[in-house]
């Protein structure tokens, strides 16, 4: 099991980024190689899919502050439930 900080780490580093599409998987596995946990890089994965900066930018102009702050408190602590869950059953 990695560091306890590793998966929140992840998520903070891979919510901003837009890397769903074509590069998300090789990069993904190339941080695995060099020594991320499955659990780490399945946060990363999830949260640059839900939490990204485009995603949000495309939301807010339909959602008032409220209903988007929550839905990005829900995509990060979701990410960090699928890194903690997917971490603990591998």
């Amino acid at each position: 099991m990695a560091d306890w900080w590793a998966i929140p780490a992840a998520v903070f580093v891979g919510a901003p980024a837009y890397i769903d599409g074509y590069a998300a998987l090789p990069l993904t596995r190339g941080l695995i190689e060099n020594g991320m946990s499955e659990g780490a890089a399945m946060a990363f994965l999830v949260s640059g899919g839900v939490v990204s900066i485009w995603g949000a930018m495309a939301i807010a102009p339909v959602l008032k502050l409220k209903p988007l702050l929550l839905y990005l408190l829900l995509a990060v602590l979701g990410s960090l439930a699928a890194g903690y869950a997917f971490g603990w059953a591998v």
